[in-house]
């Protein structure tokens, strides 16, 4: 999961290096240059929604897992210390 995180982030480094030094030296004016932006930005608006939606489900099902084995956790550990009230 770390691996997939480093390549996705260097991924992004890239694409925002590049088009940062594409718009700099492009033969366009500033005007031109933030529509076509926009523009771009709203074709690829879909894909990145779902790609954000996705992390964010992984991300709910890593925290509901991690819930539950705490949980199961807390109960063996109050199940112990219950039992060994009882006992004294």
């Amino acid at each position: 999961m770390k691996m997939a995180m480093r390549i996705i982030i260097t991924f992004i480094i890239g694409i925002s290096t590049g088009t940062i030094i594409g718009l700099l030296t492009s033969p366009r004016t500033g005007r031109q240059n933030r529509k076509k932006l926009a523009k771009e930005f709203d074709a690829q608006k879909p894909a990145l929604e779902e790609m954000a939606s996705g992390k964010l489900e992984d991300a709910k099902g890593l925290v509901n897992s991690v819930i539950k084995e705490k949980a199961k956790e807390s109960k063996s550990l109050i199940d112990q210390v219950k039992g060994k009230v009882l006992a004294n």
